[in-house]
């Protein structure tokens, strides 16, 4: 039975990978790095042109007139703060829109909007104000407390992070774990007994 099904499937997707062409269309525009034609090509987040010289040239960019309104992000265009080498350029990553060094990777300055740091890209589950917020991190002293939403909903997390992991769960979360009690937790494996058995 399997096999009556799988021969002729195997031989439709052979032929698909031949036969079905790719979506590219030629353009005008010509690539400012090797001087090739660029071609308007779809890819995962949509459509952009690339270099026709792929690839031997890597060369990409968006596509003219089509600009994404939450590539619009403050900061573009400024000297990076890090490194005060590069520029700050804006970017797409998994989690949305964020602005991030020109230089990466020597330079690893990424800057998160407000309305994705904390999670509230969803509008349907915003982060809520919870009592801390704007207080300076108890922690390392350099940052301050900001909402935002975990698997566990919402807690208040330092503004350096990952250079400070501080967070505090807010009350209604359950168990609230800060600091020290929050990594002497995070020691325990999922499932092991903390109580020995009687």
């Amino acid at each position: 039975m399997v096999r009556a099904f799988w021969e002729p499937f195997a031989e439709q997707v052979a032929r698909g990978k031949i036969d079905i062409p790719k979506q590219v269309e030629e353009t005008d525009i010509i690539c400012p790095v090797s001087g090739h034609p660029m071609l308007k090509r779809l890819g995962r987040n949509g459509w952009f042109l690339g270099c026709s010289g792929y690839p031997e040239c890597k060369f990409t960019m968006p596509v003219p007139g089509e600009s994404d309104p939450a590539m619009d992000l403050p900061g573009v265009g400024e000297t990076c703060p890090e490194c005060s080498e590069g520029t700050l350029t804006a970017k797409r990553g998994r989690y949305g829109p964020f602005v991030a060094c020109s230089r990466y990777p020597d330079c690893k300055y990424i800057h998160r909007p407000a309305a994705t740091a904390g999670g509230d890209s969803d509008p349907a589950h915003p982060t809520p104000d919870l009592p801390g917020t704007g207080e300076a991190c108890p922690e390392c002293g350099q940052g301050t407390l900001t909402p935002k939403r975990g698997r566990y909903g919402p807690f208040l997390g330092c503004s350096r992070y990952p250079d400070c992991r501080y967070i505090h769960r807010a009350a209604s979360a359950g168990k609230r774990r800060s600091g020290p009690a929050r990594k002497r937790a995070a020691g325990r494996g999922p499932g092991r007994r903390t109580t020995p058995r009687g």
